[in-house]
């Protein structure tokens, strides 16, 4: 009885700190742009009729290759159609479900490549991730499948 006792002490302890991961631990993974979520981008609102539907059917077509990566170690990669950049990133705070992180990347090519460094915002939601720039436009991300 003893032992079936700590079982399921165990259990439930190991059942109560998988549910209590950190908002950094989960933005690790690879994300892809939610399409459904341009619909309701703010400069998208603004437009009307033909103009809107044209101009939302091409943020979808330009979006949907694009997506980013965070592991664990502090990598990430950001891809755009064929083209990507690999860079570094550390979490500089969290507060409730949003992380921000300072992303490194390299800007420009060969010798004249130069660390450019910014920080994002990474508001993690119940199976997406919204990114934030220094801009203060916003993509909402998808986990990938």
């Amino acid at each position: 009885m003893t032992h079936l006792r700590l079982a399921l002490i165990g259990l439930l302890a190991l059942l109560a700190l998988s549910g209590c991961s950190k908002p950094a631990d989960k933005i690790v993974g690879t994300w892809t742009v939610d399409i459904e979520s341009l619909d309701s981008d703010p400069s998208l609102q603004k437009l009307e009729g033909d103009q809107k539907k044209a101009a939302l059917e091409m943020a979808k077509k330009m979006m949907a290759d694009m997506s980013f990566e965070f592991t664990k170690d502090g990598k990430m990669k950001m891809a755009f159609g064929k083209m990507a950049k690999e860079g570094t990133y550390k979490v500089t705070k969290t507060e409730g479900n949003t992380v921000t992180i300072e992303g490194t990347m390299k800007e420009g090519q060969g010798d004249k490549a130069k660390d450019k460094t910014e920080e994002l915002k990474i508001e993690v939601l119940k199976d997406k991730i919204k990114i934030t720039g220094p801009d203060k436009k916003s993509i909402t991300f998808a986990r990938k499948a």
